[in-house]
């Protein structure tokens, strides 16, 4: 007898966005735990270990469950593009590149490859204020090319898709960019990291794994 498995999209979004709602609420608890009470003294055992509970490091577990969720992102994109091509069906293509955009989107969130390029293009450019991490210059251009490039691709979906699509695009993109540039511009006021900008980040990376989830 053959195995088989049903899946319900909308119990898995659910379960996966309240995992990350109580990821981001523990992350700002433990924040404030850092940056009021302990005033960041990592030498301290607590002060290492709710570190590991941040939305904003990479090697967290939020982190992790990030990275996970991207690279299943990026395996069912590449599924539905070979599913595309088999069929010879129009915006195959645009399919795969989105499978892998998402893997890149994966080993970024894992490896921290936009965050290393930052602080070199930061000294570069002289970036203060809502540019003070310097990848925004290069990732904006990117996001008005990506919108360019797939604009044609969007509006061919069928409408219940092309509105998930939408709202994952608005969260995820107003999160990794909009909302980065806020926490930015607080980290550049503050001269490093304060409450406010790790609370303004916490949201940030929230809307970022909400718009993940949608997708998926």
């Amino acid at each position: 007898m053959g195995l088989s498995l049903r899946l319900n999209p909308r119990a898995i979004a659910t379960a996966l966005a309240a995992i990350a709602v109580l990821l981001a609420l523990q992350s700002l608890f433990a924040e404030f735990l850092l940056s009021r009470v302990l005033y960041f003294d990592f030498d301290k055992a607590p002060a290492a270990l709710l570190d590991v509970l941040s939305v904003n490091i990479e090697e967290s577990i939020p982190t992790w469950f990030s990275t996970i969720n991207l690279f299943l992102a990026a395996c069912l994109l590449a599924w539905i593009a070979l599913l595309k091509h088999t069929g010879d069906e129009p915006f195959r293509a645009h399919w795969a590149g989105l499978a892998l955009i998402f893997l890149y989107l994966s080993a970024d969130e894992g490896a921290a490859i936009h965050e290393t390029a930052s602080g070199p293009m930061q000294n570069a450019f002289d970036t203060s204020g809502f540019l003070e991490f310097g990848w925004l210059l290069v990732g904006i251009p990117i996001v008005l090319v990506f919108a360019l490039v797939y604009i044609r691709f969007w509006l061919r979906l069928p409408e219940p898709t092309r509105r998930l699509f939408a709202i994952a695009g608005a969260l995820y993109i107003g999160g990794s960019v909009i909302i980065e540039s806020i926490s930015a511009n607080f980290y550049s006021q503050d001269e490093g990291a304060s409450f406010r900008y790790l609370a303004v980040a916490t949201v940030e990376e929230l809307c970022e794994m909400l718009g993940v989830v949608v997708l998926l």
